[in-house]
């Protein structure tokens, strides 16, 4: 059997996860955005924690199975942020709301203090369609 080559990261991969969730949480508060687009907007930063979780375990099980079990420890606890705002976020959907809870905000705010937006990707809208996405999501039994 051949090994796996990844071309992206998983640092990388969560680098960019967090730009766009940065993005996201911008349009959010200059509250420009449609009724269908916050919930689009919403179900789409739902899904980028999602990722980013994931993201986070798959770098931590690496670690482990390299038994360095203090640092996978020392960054989960650096990245245990994600699943609070990804609880947080995911009720309020379930809930129907489209707003971000107030908490969920101070959580993203707090995270992506420091992440900087690059120009060209400030003219996207990476939320369209995740409404859908989230849905079929929770249908498919998550």
């Amino acid at each position: 059997m051949s090994r796996v080559i990844r071309p992206v990261s998983p640092a990388s991969q969560r680098r960019k996860l967090m730009q766009r969730l940065a993005l996201t949480l911008a349009a959010v508060e200059n509250g420009d955005l449609s009724r269908g687009q916050r919930r689009d907007a919403l179900a789409f930063i739902a899904l980028v924690l999602g990722e980013l979780s994931s993201s986070v375990e798959e770098t931590c099980a690496a670690w482990e199975k390299r038994s360095y079990y203090l640092k996978a420890d020392r960054f989960r606890r650096e990245w245990n942020w994600v699943e609070q705002a990804r609880r947080l976020v995911t009720e309020a959907l379930q809930r129907g709301q489209h707003q971000l809870p107030d908490q969920a905000r101070a959580i993203l705010r707090q995270a992506l203090a420091q992440v900087k937006i690059p120009a060209r990707m400030r003219q996207q809208a990476p939320w369209q369609g995740a409404w859908e996405a989230w849905n079929k999501l929770q249908s498919g039994g998550q």
